[in-house]
């Protein structure tokens, strides 16, 4: 009988050899602290920002205990203020390697990161980039999981936000755009770690497991242009080493990409509303994918003896060749292979070719897959020293989507029903992720629920959510109402600017099952000047 080597999961402090439990806080190891904000002092609320945080610092504290994870009305702008920010050598920003913190953002004309905190201390209850000062004692990690936090565009850059700031910080993770309420940041961060990759590019591909409509944002300092880059592409270990502000670079991901296909799904074709039945013991690593990775160097015996963790997820291959496979079926290849200093922007129609080329190669079947967008990751660089300069913007890789469909009708979900091929300029597969199911077949209800008398015939308000994007805003604007963000908000929208940011009607999956569902993601304008993102799905057939 073989047995399965047991993989005790990877801890990002660099040489640490302990372990314990989740979110361990238990004073002043200087390692980890966070703050979660849901309900704030003079501002909107919002609904899952303590779950954000908790994914991020129950992985890091089975290491090392954290120093701290304040919520609400604990969080002061004291922690954020060059007095007070290592506080009896243990509370504040400063205090830690790494801080997440969680809440709102928004980012000034002039370029200041403004955020509102929990309560009024020494009259003020929101604090600011301007008045901060971090990394002269022990931070190095920075992790603002908030709207707005390190912009790109519109005349923003980090080094216009955070350079008067920083003062030995090694890299900041934030977003250029309004991001989405969501309890999941923090914990897909470590999971995408944990494929093999970078910080930076967790990072970005955590966000976009939640939402590919917004912008995740990284920056990185170092003495010199070479010493910032190698640090943003590459590092994935927490170092206690505070580095030199000469030279910034910085990467992320534009929500807006190419369409190559126009994805059915707004409802004035679609009449089969049966629920698929997806094969939940599916295996990613068929035979025909196990010789398509052998093709692309991974040895026959990195499949014999695969790790595993307390999660379930299986290891293949090692941190220059990685092979991870989760519970749910889903697999990510990461090749560590990334050429960073080739900024020839690969043609899209190559860049196509060569993915569909691998797609087909993989042999999924009963999977209708589609090639449907291209986007491209950017990045920047540049020095704030003398007169200051800003490099030119470059591409530094190609990421093509592959949707998958049933019954003609696009998979809705931002994490699921996909396979992505990420590219370097060089032409070469840099990532593959699979997160798909094969479908066995269909059925006219979802396990549980009663059968209808007529599986054909759908009750008035489910039929109008198959007509137009705005026979749909009535219905959902009803399920606004219903949203942790409304009712922490006194229960009403009234003066509130609601825009649609997505709108798409196609299957969701859960588990081993998809059926039809209206999707509208929505970004929300608050009477505070703060905004915020929402995905709300109502069922078509339940």
């Amino acid at each position: 009988m073989k047995y399965m080597k047991v993989r005790r999961q990877e801890s990002p402090i660099v040489f640490s050899k302990s372990a314990g439990t989740k979110a361990v806080i238990s004073g002043s190891a200087d390692y980890y602290g966070a703050c979660s904000l849901e309900n704030f002092y003079d501002a909107s609320s919002l609904g899952l920002t303590h779950e954000d945080a908790q994914g991020w610092i129950d992985y890091v504290t089975m290491f090392k205990p954290g120093n701290f994870w304040y919520k609400d009305g604990n969080v002061g702008v004291w922690m954020y203020e060059e007095t007070y920010d290592n506080w009896l050598d243990t509370y504040g920003i400063d205090a830690v390697r790494a801080f997440y913190h969680s809440g709102h953002g928004n980012m000034r004309s002039d370029g200041t990161f403004e955020f509102p905190l929990g309560n009024n201390w020494g009259g003020r209850s929101w604090g600011n980039s301007k008045n901060m000062i971090f990394g002269n004692e022990t931070a190095r990690y920075v992790f603002f999981s908030t709207c707005l936090s390190c912009r790109v565009h519109d005349g923003h850059d980090p080094i216009r936000t955070w350079h008067n700031s920083n003062r030995g910080f090694r890299m900041l993770f934030g977003f250029e755009t309004v991001s989405v309420d969501d309890p999941s940041y923090g914990k897909f961060f470590w999971e995408e770690w944990n494929k093999g990759k970078s910080f930076s590019q967790a990072w970005l591909d955590a966000s976009w497991r939640i939402s590919n409509r917004q912008s995740p944002s990284v920056v990185a300092a170092g003495r010199n242009a070479d010493d910032a880059r190698n640090r943003l592409f590459n590092e994935r270990k927490f170092y206690p080493d505070a580095v030199d502000r000469s030279y910034y670079w910085w990467r992320w991901y534009d929500g807006i990409g190419t369409r190559l296909a126009t994805p059915r799904g707004n409802g004035k074709a679609i009449t089969d509303l049966r629920v698929a039945v997806l094969d939940k013991d599916f295996n990613p690593l068929t035979s025909s994918v196990k010789s398509v990775m052998s093709d692309l160097g991974f040895s026959k015996s990195s499949f014999e003896n695969p790790q595993t963790d307390t999660l379930g997820n299986h290891y293949y291959g090692n941190n220059k060749q990685r092979i991870t496979t989760t519970p749910e079926g889903f697999m990510n290849v990461s090749f560590n292979n990334h050429n960073f200093k080739n900024y020839a922007e690969l043609p899209q129609d190559m860049a196509v070719s060569m993915a569909e080329d691998l797609v087909k190669s993989l042999n999924l079947k009963n999977v209708d897959l589609r090639p449907t967008h291209v986007y491209r990751g950017y990045a920047c660089s540049g020095s704030p020293k003398g007169s200051g300069k800003i490099d030119d913007v470059k591409t530094v890789e190609t990421i093509v989507d592959f949707r998958q469909y049933i019954n003609g009708v696009p998979v809705i979900n931002a994490g699921s029903g996909k396979v992505r091929v990420t590219l370097d300029n060089d032409g070469k597969i840099t990532n593959l992720s699979v997160a798909v199911k094969p479908v066995k077949g269909f059925k006219t209800t979802l396990e549980g629920k009663k059968q209808p008398k007529d599986p054909n015939l759908l009750k008035t308000a489910r039929k109008e959510l198959l007509k137009s994007p705005q026979s749909r805003t009535k219905a959902f604007g009803k399920l606004l109402k219903g949203t942790m963000i409304e009712k922490a908000n006194a229960g009403t929208f009234k003066g509130r600017k609601v825009k649609v940011i997505r709108d798409k009607v196609g299957y969701d999956i859960n588990g081993s099952y998809g059926s039809l569902t209206a999707h509208r993601e929505v970004e929300i304008s608050y009477s505070d000047s703060l905004r915020k993102r929402l995905k709300l799905r109502l069922p078509i057939v339940e």
